[in-house]
């Protein structure tokens, strides 16, 4: 998510992803329906389910306005994608340098929420928790109960007597 601004960032939310770097670049040409799932590390969210499809490549106004730490972050992985497709070795610097020019512009695609799928929602919620190995907990004493009300009564005698 870091290297990507304007990915949703709750259920349902539209956005924004750039991908289709190198050999990638023909990616989601004619649009296509997916579950999407966004997050960093271990620890993702499910958005919805969505119709991606390729959009406008950023302006020269949007690389401008980008901070130098993403333009690099773009930068490599540009050179990671385009590594082998072409005759000679292809270096950050240049790259780069192609960027600043406008002679490359970073790829994008929209990301349009079409619906947020309950049912798969709830079928990967149950299925995380038996791999986890996650039961229901049951549920906290009501207030009141008699065992709830022995507890915070030993409690409370206790604290009288530290006091003391």
């Amino acid at each position: 998510m870091h290297d990507h601004l304007w990915v949703p960032t709750r259920p349902g939310q539209h956005g924004f992803m750039q991908v289709g770097f190198g050999k990638e670049e023909h990616l989601f040409e004619r649009g296509e329906h997916r579950h999407v799932f966004v997050g960093a590390g271990r620890w993702f969210i499910y958005c919805g389910f969505y119709h991606i499809t390729r959009v406008e490549s950023f302006s020269m106004t949007e690389w401008d306005a980008l901070p130098v730490p993403l333009k690099v972050a773009y930068v490599e992985t540009t050179v990671d994608k385009d590594q082998g497709q072409c005759p000679k070795p292809v270096t950050v610097e240049a790259v780069f340098a192609n960027y600043e020019r406008g002679r490359l512009r970073v790829p994008c695609v929209q990301m349009r929420c079409v619906k947020f799928d309950m049912k798969f929602h709830e079928e990967l919620v149950r299925e995380n928790c038996e791999w986890y190995g996650f039961s229901p907990s049951p549920a906290p004493p009501e207030l009141g109960s008699v065992s709830g009300r022995r507890k915070r009564q030993r409690i409370e005698s206790d604290e009288e007597y530290s006091d003391r």
